[in-house]
């Protein structure tokens, strides 16, 4: 029992909250520093320092799932922008677009220049108008 504890549902354990924790805090060495804080002291607490090795090897599969859950989020985000570029690209809307080009010092950006003509309802409180301008969309 003890060792199926040891080996299997305290790394579970470990990589699970690793992972919501990563999730909550967006920080995964953060997280590292947490589990090792909370195992180091769990580990006196029980009195024996041979611990200190299962200690480390937490410590080190926090950090792994942390890293792991936290490039899954970034591609996700990244993947999720594509998408978006590529709709506001293929999205036949109310504004004539001018200039929709990359700039070259920034490869996180793109510039768009409109001339747009705003009709009443209700989300602008009626008001009408045209409106001309240039915008920079982060992604």
């Amino acid at each position: 029992m003890n060792n199926l504890l040891i080996f299997f549902a305290l790394p579970l354990a470990t990589i699970l909250i690793a992972i919501v924790l990563e999730r909550i805090w967006k920080n995964y060495i953060l997280v590292s520093l947490f589990t090792f804080a909370v195992y180091l002291i769990v580990a006196y607490a029980l009195g024996d320092s041979s611990l200190l090795i299962l200690v480390i090897a937490y410590t080190l599969l926090a950090f792994i799932a942390a890293f792991l859950s936290m490039l899954f989020r970034k591609v996700c985000k990244r993947l999720r922008n594509l998408e978006d570029v590529a709709s506001v690209e293929n999205t036949n809307c109310n504004c004539n677009k001018i200039n929709c080009c990359n700039n070259s010092t920034n490869s996180n950006s793109q510039n768009f220049e409109i001339n747009a003509t705003v009709s009443p309802n209700t989300t602008n409180s009626g008001r009408t108008g045209n409106f001309r301008g240039q915008y920079r969309r982060r992604f």
